[in-house]
């Protein structure tokens, strides 16, 4: 029995770090060679339970891995879901009530500012949260589907072919909907992809002490500081979970977090810090740098559980692979290279390009691109999406066949694929490449 196989007769037992209202299972695994130390006893050394060979469980959403013995016999050690310490029932805790669910918190992370908002729970009805867990689509036939964000027509479930189509985007997180299984619209241009499409209207995010609920209409929202998400900072007209609790706010906006960063697991394995799982940093007590962008302010990271290692949110969630204008070959986001002679340059800008820091290139056609340049302020920003900024009309505008027009404020050409057009009071208009340059 290979990698990832199991008898057909067995049943496989349940992920222990899944939610159990979204619960996935265990794979088996039989190599040798262990990836990670078990999640349950941190160690990789210890005495198999299996007479022929070695064998082990591993769950691959989660990326984690336990010996047969911790799965069915939990040890006195497990691992805080909040900083992912060891956790020893001995002392404090706070744990789970439901049967089949490990989840485990130490007493003073689950009581921190961040994480708990101070309102004691012990007597509130649990059936009355379960009351707002409303499925997010209804199912009316088939693969047809009505979802809440788009009430007046039915959507298609598509199951992705290989064939690439740009311009079908994802309504949800403003990503292309390939290479992914989409919903699509019967009657208009609407796409989702399958994932963004199950996400619950309310959810519990580590980054915030509240619940957060979908706004199903972020496209017709004016304001412009409603555009941000306050986890990354991009602007976005796609999906957003937001804060309804009276009286919280952060810098002095309402806390909301966008699609893509809530699609990133609480824990989990980053391709440019494989030797160790990363986890949503909640409460840091210094800003630690992040290793994509070097940024040194970042409120919210995904830090490592072994070192020093922390990313941020904007890093974490940039695609590892894409497509740039007509290519037929993808570009790879590569993690810095060391030892480099010779130099690099961007093709977008034509600019030297430091190998050490994070870049896209195609190896088959010597092609290296700036992160920035391909990805930019905008790319998840919708063409025809119209907002307020500044007392002036701002509008998002997909770049044509001609010419790209230069920027009012910096006096450089646009190069991302979408720019905005700003409408003044007096009837002046202008053309800015971000938002950043919209300086009145």
């Amino acid at each position: 029995m290979g990698q990832g196989q199991s008898s057909d007769k067995e049943v496989m037992p349940r992920c222990v770090v899944s939610d159990p209202a979204q619960p996935h299972n265990f794979s088996h695994r039989s190599e040798q060679k262990v990836k990670h130390d078990c999640f349950g006893c941190g160690k990789s050394d210890v005495p198999w339970e299996i007479r022929e060979r070695p064998l082990y469980y591993y769950c691959t959403i989660c990326d984690l891995e336990f010996h047969k013995n911790c799965l069915e016999y939990p040890t006195k050690v497990s691992s805080c879901r909040v900083c992912y310490k060891n956790v020893d029932i001995k002392y404090g805790q706070y744990s789970c009530n439901h049967e089949e669910c490990f989840y485990v918190v130490h007493s003073k992370c689950a009581t921190h500012g961040k994480i708990w908002d101070g309102e004691e729970l012990e007597w509130e009805d649990e059936e009355s949260e379960q009351a707002e867990d409303i499925a997010p689509y209804k199912k009316i036939s088939g693969s047809l589907i009505e979802h809440c964000w788009h009430q007046h027509h039915f959507l298609k479930l598509e199951k992705y072919e290989g064939t690439r189509d740009s311009k079908k985007q994802c309504q949800a997180c403003m990503r292309p909907v390939n290479p992914h299984d989409f919903y699509s619209c019967i009657e208009c241009e609407f796409f989702i992809h399958e994932v963004c499409a199950n996400l619950p209207r309310k959810l519990d995010h580590a980054s915030h002490n509240h619940p957060l609920y979908m706004d199903p209409y972020p496209i017709y929202d004016r304001m412009h500081m409603n555009l941000g998400c306050s986890v990354c900072f991009r602007y976005s007209s796609g999906l957003k979970y937001r804060c309804k609790k009276d009286g919280c706010s952060e810098g002095g906006k309402q806390f909301q977090v966008d699609v893509n960063c809530i699609l990133v697991p609480e824990c989990f394995t980053h391709e440019s810090h494989a030797e160790h799982r990363l986890f949503i940093s909640t409460f840091g007590k210094d800003k630690r740098e992040c290793q994509g962008c070097r940024w040194r302010h970042c409120q919210y990271l995904l830090q490592c559980v072994s070192c020093e290692f922390a990313i941020c949110y904007t890093c974490a969630t940039i695609p590892n692979e894409l497509y740039h204008k007509y290519d037929d070959n993808p570009l790879s986001l590569c993690y810095g290279e060391k030892g480099v002679d010779g130099t690099y340059w961007c093709e977008v800008c034509e600019e030297e390009l430091d190998p050490m820091e994070w870049f896209y290139t195609n190896t088959k056609q010597c092609t290296t691109i700036h992160r920035k340049c391909i990805l930019g302020d905008n790319v998840y920003m919708k063409s025809g999406h119209t907002f307020e900024h500044s007392s002036d009309e701002v509008k998002v505008v997909c770049h044509g066949s001609s010419s790209r027009p230069i920027c009012h404020t910096c006096h450089k050409y646009c190069p991302h694929p979408v720019y905005f057009k700003v409408y003044m009071p007096d009837g002046t208009e202008v053309d800015i490449c971000s938002v950043n340059c919209h300086k009145i």
